[in-house]
């Protein structure tokens, strides 16, 4: 594991302050409007037809991309001469109204986008067994906390819910104020498979079923599309998120418990209960055809460092795919993520003069396949141009262009204050908290509102998690949600560009502090943990 050291505090801020300087060329700021405006124009233009993932039109940004790295003298970055790294995926169809959960005891049925959603969509096995009810699906050995002790899940489902236990005691190991790695999907995912259980399914809590289930669903139904991408050799292992309801009901009637009671004690015990649901019986059935093979890519370039830290990387990365056309109407995806693009492409035409300036080596690389679940970023992790145990931190820009909101409860409420406007989430691995004490120290370009919350399973969906969950410190810059999310009404008259010129300053002057040899990095005995999950 990365720490970086408590002592970096006061040197990162001197070597910001020293960076803005180095940033200043014929008194004009390094970062310009302009420039963010040129890159962004061209990803949304109706010739790129929404850059989904495997259509000539992703592949022609891809290139785009990949020219402009070159062009502001970073090299090639999978070889001395290769640009794009190929990720080899597979292709197929499914038949949404033939993925079912099926009740084989009673013979009730759960339909796929409707009831439940598998994440990421994935070709499976029909598979079937009994279901334990585990608790959140955890197993702790450093918190004395096991959901599955005395109970055999090998050939069953697993009913756990999202999250962790809550508790007030800041004692225990989970009361610490923040979420542990035990919080995230993969984790959670990676343990049940480990034990030899046939599928995960997640559920919320009962007495959270706000209007927060429907708008995923609902969002979920919107962006569905019957041809799905996976990589290549990609685990079979199902995780399903099913409405508390339905889960609810299962429990009640094979438990003879209600849900929301048992969730009650689990928070109160802090030591796990699972429970096996006698005389249950499910089947998941799944229908797919035409699968094909086929390839993504990411584009990879490097700014060697130039002192004995070039050993070591930043990676600053933006995914370029989005959802492409439906319907005769193009999902432009300005925001999501042309803005991310565009600042990369910035940060590297200007990080690109000081070469001579920056000792660690910097990465640039523009994921594909993000929208399609992560797929070009969980390739990297296992095919890395450069060794995990030396990058020191990855920065992941996703829709940082609009004055968005802080909450998904308020996508129709515009931001009324300044402050409100200026909103940016800065995400951080929550095991590296120094990370959030070096962001708000940072000079703030604009009366930024920074707002470092750590990441854990709640935000597990970006090109960030594969390497959250390698061990990897991440920083995930967000400006918040909008209404236009995943619609075609995300277009570039709604990118709020000073707002964007101030993130991608923001980033551009931590990457100046990371890059640094004054800025020290300890690792921790141990190697980096592998992945555990089939998701990432």
């Amino acid at each position: 594991m990365v720490r970086i050291s408590s002592g970096l505090t006061f040197a990162a801020c001197v070597l910001v302050v020293v960076g803005m300087c180095l940033a200043q060329d014929s008194g004009q700021p390094v970062i310009q409007e302009s420039t963010l405006r040129m890159y962004l124009e061209y990803l949304v233009s109706p010739d790129l037809m929404g850059r989904k993932a495997l259509e000539p039109e992703s592949r022609t940004a891809a290139h785009y991309i990949g020219e402009k790295l070159l062009q502001s003298g970073l090299e090639p970055g999978v070889s001395r001469s290769k640009l794009y790294q190929w990720v080899p995926v597979e292709t197929f169809e499914f038949y949404n109204d033939q993925t079912v959960l099926v009740d084989s005891v009673l013979g009730n049925v759960l339909h796929g986008e409707k009831d439940f959603w598998m994440f990421p969509r994935k070709r499976i096995a029909s598979v079937s067994g009994g279901m334990c009810l585990c608790g959140y699906g955890i197993q702790a050995p450093e918190a004395g906390y096991d959901d599955y002790r005395n109970v055999q899940v090998s050939g069953k489902f697993v009913l756990a819910f999202m999250g962790e236990p809550e508790t007030k005691d800041t004692t225990s190991f989970f009361g610490k104020g923040k979420s542990t790695r035990y919080a995230m999907i993969p984790v959670k995912a990676g343990i049940a498979e480990r034990l030899g259980a046939v599928g995960l399914i997640l559920t919320a809590s009962p007495d959270r079923q706000d209007d927060r289930w429907q708008q995923a669903l609902e969002q979920k139904r919107e962006d569905w599309q019957p041809d799905i991408v996976q990589l290549v050799g990609d685990s079979e292992f199902p995780v399903l998120f099913l409405d508390p309801g339905d889960a609810s009901a299962i429990v009640n009637r094979y438990a003879k418990l209600d849900l929301q009671q048992y969730r009650d004690q689990l928070n109160e015990d802090l030591k796990g209960a699972p429970i096996e649901m006698l005389d249950s019986g499910f089947r998941l059935n799944d229908a797919f055809s035409n699968v094909a093979r086929d390839s993504l890519i990411n584009v990879i370039a490097v700014l060697e460092g130039i002192s004995k830290s070039k050993g070591e990387a930043i990676i600053v990365a933006a995914h370029y795919d989005h959802l492409g056309a439906k319907d005769g109407r193009i999902y432009y995806g300005a925001d999501d993520n042309a803005s991310g693009v565009s600042a990369l492409l910035t940060l590297a035409k200007a990080l690109g003069k000081k070469q001579s300036r920056l000792d660690r080596t910097i990465i640039f690389i523009s994921f594909g396949g993000e929208e399609e679940g992560l797929l070009g970023s969980r390739y990297y992790v296992d095919h890395p141009v450069f060794p995990l145990d030396k990058t020191v931190a990855m920065l992941n820009m996703d829709c940082i262009g609009r004055e968005g909101s802080d909450s998904y409860r308020n996508l129709g409420r515009a931001p009324e204050t300044e402050k409100e406007r200026n909103l940016l989430f800065t995400f951080y691995s929550a095991d590296y908290p120094d990370l959030k004490e070096l962001v708000l120290r940072m000079p703030n370009p604009g009366n930024l509102w920074l707002r470092p919350d750590p990441l854990t399973g709640s935000f597990d969906f970006g090109d960030h998690a594969p390497f959250l969950h390698r061990g990897v410190p991440v920083m995930f810059f967000f400006s918040g949600y909008t209404a236009d999310y995943h619609t075609p009404e995300d277009t570039v008259d709604k990118i709020v560009f000073p707002k964007l010129a101030k993130i991608t300053t923001l980033v551009n002057d931590m990457i100046t502090v990371l890059a640094s040899d004054s800025t020290q990095i300890k690792r921790a005995e141990g190697e980096l943990p592998a992945s555990s999950s089939p998701m990432h």
